[in-house]
C-alpha cells in the first residue's frame, strides 16, 4: 500500500503541480482514484501491480473496455430477456470477455 501511495504522490509531483511558468495542470481525481484503486487491488490480489499510476495510463485498457461495454449494458438492463436468449442460444461465450483477450477485462481474467 505504501508503494502505491508513493507512486501516486510521485505522479502528482511530476506531472500535475501547477506553476506560474507552466500554467494550470488539471488533475482529475475521479480517474486517478480508480487507477490507484486498481493498482492496489492487483498488488494485493496478484502480488504484482498493473502500474496504471506509474505509467500515467490505463495500461490494460480495462477502463476503456468498461466504457465500450456501457451501451450494451444499458440495452441488457432495459431488455433482460436478451441475456436469457443469448445464454440459451450458445452465443454468450463468443461475446463475453475471454482469458485470451489482449486488453481489458479479458486480460484480467487471463
Amino acid at each position: 500500500m505504501n508503494g502505491r501511495i508513493t507512486a501516486l504522490l510521485g505522479l502528482i509531483g511530476e506531472k500535475y503541480i501547477s506553476s506560474s511558468t507552466q500554467g494550470y495542470k488539471p488533475f482529475d481525481w475521479g480517474i486517478w482514484a480508480s487507477n490507484f484503486t486498481f493498482d492496489v487491488i492487483t498488488q494485493l490480489g496478484f502480488s504484482h501491480c498493473v502500474q496504471n499510476v506509474e505509467n500515467n495510463a490505463d495500461v490494460l485498457g480495462y477502463y476503456q473496455s468498461i466504457a465500450d461495454g456501457l451501451p450494451l449494458n444499458c440495452v441488457f438492463t432495459v431488455f433482460p430477456f436478451i441475456i436469457t436468449w443469448m445464454e440459451k442460444s450458445g452465443i454468450w461465450p463468443y461475446i463475453m470477455p475471454s482469458k485470451n483477450d489482449k486488453t481489458g477485462y479479458g486480460q484480467m481474467l487471463g
